[in-house]
């Protein structure tokens, strides 16, 4: 059995839990007491082995540590669109399902609903915690940790690339403005990037040269995929990139 839904409450919540000790996924909704919530709740349904947190803005590590310490075997953790996550959720995920973990997922951005937009160098880990969490979940086999800085379409080159130089263990960058300065820098910093997700870039993407897209996939050793909409721009990428059969060129999200 598993709990979705937007309109259910706390209480909702404890409820189903209660009924439900054999719960096995779960997509939480964005409580203001989602972390006393999950304190209480964790306990009365351990069996829990898939979660889901998107766009729960009150979530902090204490939620996290609550799922972590109750859960009998973890399998999976998707934290999306969460500002206040930091490297006490990783701790405390590799302390108590390491044993059991395969997917963690984690998507930051620098835009959230109300015009909520995080602090300028807000970073959700660092590298010494991500290094750790790796190294000690040992069945981990997806880990994806996207920075998404598509509403700093407008934003000149020099507010976008403080963000891409602390990008150096995210694996999954979505942009929406970039000229060949942010590609460089890309191709300096960017070193575990799978995925550029240029799907929201129009014009820009134009006026980039060739070569600064090469050295970026040249760089990114672990690049799989370049994600641009422009038809045009994607087949002159493509015919550019055929030495590359390991980066492919993608129309969709």
């Amino acid at each position: 059995m598993s709990i979705s839904s937007e309109s259910v409450t706390s209480a909702g919540l404890l409820e189903a839990a209660r009924l439900c000790p054999q719960l096995r996924c779960f997509q939480a909704p964005d409580l203001r007491q989602i972390d006393n919530t999950l304190l209480r709740m964790m306990p009365l349904c351990a069996n829990i082995e898939h979660i889901r947190f998107t766009t729960c803005l009150y979530l902090t590590d204490a939620g996290i540590h609550a799922v972590a310490k109750n859960a009998k075997g973890l399998r999976s953790i998707q934290i999306r669109y969460s500002p206040n996550i930091t490297n006490a959720c990783l701790v405390s995920l590799a302390e108590h399902q390491h044993r059991t973990l395969e997917i963690f997922v984690v998507v930051e951005s620098f835009f959230f609903p109300l015009h909520r937009v995080i602090e300028v160098n807000k970073q959700t880990f660092n590298i010494e915690a991500v290094t750790k969490f790796r190294e000690t979940c040992t069945k981990l086999r997806v880990f994806e940790w996207e920075r998404s800085m598509d509403f700093l379409d407008r934003c000149p080159a020099e507010d976008i690339i403080p963000h891409v130089e602390t990008a150096d263990r995210v694996t999954v960058l979505t942009l929406g403005q970039v000229d060949d300065v942010v590609l460089r820098t890309i191709a300096q910093h960017c070193t575990q990037l799978k995925v550029l997700n240029l799907y929201d870039v129009c014009d820009s993407i134009k006026s980039c040269s060739d070569a600064m897209f090469l050295k970026v996939v040249e760089e990114c050793r672990n690049l799989t995929a370049l994600i641009i909409v422009d038809s045009i721009q994607r087949e002159r990428l493509q015919s550019m990139l055929t030495a590359y059969p390991r980066v492919a060129m993608e129309a969709d999200e």
